[in-house]
């Protein structure tokens, strides 16, 4: 199965001691006391790789959890835009599962992964209700045409779309290989995994997904 993409990434192009550095010298002096951390990380990596602030339109933050703190954001950043991605809950809880197997944790629930899940599809009603300022992606219409979908998303966010920087995925200034649960490296996007799922769960496994499939079928 090879190394999981965790394990084989290389970050030593990216010097992380000065970025560090910079980090801490700013969280820790006294005139930024009141300021938000992440405000400040964010600008000391911006300063690490030369990027001057007034040339930035959008931050993008992207950990999962944040749909858990909507609220929070909001009241912190007002003008935020929330970027919600969703894919069919089967293929979630096959990624799961070969995840599982690739770390064993031991930890691996269904009953968690399908509840994350809910979660997420949750915000999307509520983001095509226009109640949070939030645009919806179906992973499946990602993969199926990117560039329409992304072509979407940056006329949300206001910033214009250039397909050569879009469409190829970069981590830390370089081509990014993904992070796919089963250690495929990523060379293009493609709808081939799309449905994948469909090999990859036992009956059984498809139904344990079945309260996300009654709440996709909202969307």
């Amino acid at each position: 199965m090879g190394e999981p993409e965790w394990e084989k990434v290389n970050y030593s192009h990216f010097p992380r001691a000065e970025f560090r550095d910079r980090f801490e010298g700013a969280a820790f002096h006294p005139k930024n006391a009141d300021r938000d951390l992440l405000v400040i990380m964010v600008e000391a990596y911006a300063a690490t790789l030369g990027r001057p602030l007034d040339s930035i339109v959008r931050w993008i933050e992207k950990t999962p959890a944040n749909r858990r703190f909507i609220p929070q954001i909001l009241e912190r950043f007002p003008n935020s835009k929330i970027l919600l991605t969703i894919r069919d809950p089967r293929a979630v809880l096959a990624a799961q599962i070969a995840l599982e197997r690739t770390r064993k944790t031991r930890q691996f629930s269904a009953y968690y992964c399908v509840s994350h899940w809910l979660q997420a599809a949750r915000l999307g009603l509520r983001a095509e209700a226009g109640e949070i300022p939030a645009i919806l992606t179906r992973y499946e219409d990602l993969v199926a045409d990117p560039a329409l979908a992304m072509a979407r998303v940056c006329e949300y966010l206001g910033i214009r779309f250039e397909r050569e920087v879009v469409l190829t995925p970069t981590k830390a200034g370089k081509v990014w290989p993904g992070n796919s649960a089963t250690a495929r490296d990523f060379t293009t996007i493609s709808s081939e995994r799309a449905r994948s799922w469909e090999g990859e769960l036992t009956p059984e496994e498809s139904r344990m997904a079945l309260p996300g499939i009654n709440a996709a079928f909202r969307l």
